[in-house]
């Protein structure tokens, strides 16, 4: 599943990812100069939520059933890496 990105989203951000990947992204949440990576076919997860600011942040699900959340009212600013591994799971905020 991947909802709709505005327009900004699409040329701000780089997005790569595999079938099977669910994105979540909050339609009130900015992402600015970001980069999100899925390097696996299998179900993996990443949910971002309102009124969150991601800018110059690195996104990265290198294994199996793993999940990013991010909640609402979070800011994560430059050079920031987030990266899980099989199986695990990174929460942030709420």
């Amino acid at each position: 599943m991947l909802n709709e990105f505005t327009f900004l989203q699409k040329i701000r951000n780089k997005i790569r990812i595999k079938s099977n990947i669910s994105l979540i992204i909050s339609k009130t949440a900015k992402i600015v100069g970001c980069s999100i990576v899925s390097k696996s076919n299998t179900k993996n997860n990443i949910i971002i939520g309102n009124n969150t600011l991601l800018r110059g942040v690195t996104i990265e699900l290198l294994g199996e059933n793993s999940s990013i959340t991010i909640g609402n009212n979070c800011m994560i600013g430059h050079n920031c890496y987030l990266s899980v591994k099989d199986g695990t799971t990174l929460s942030i905020g709420d």
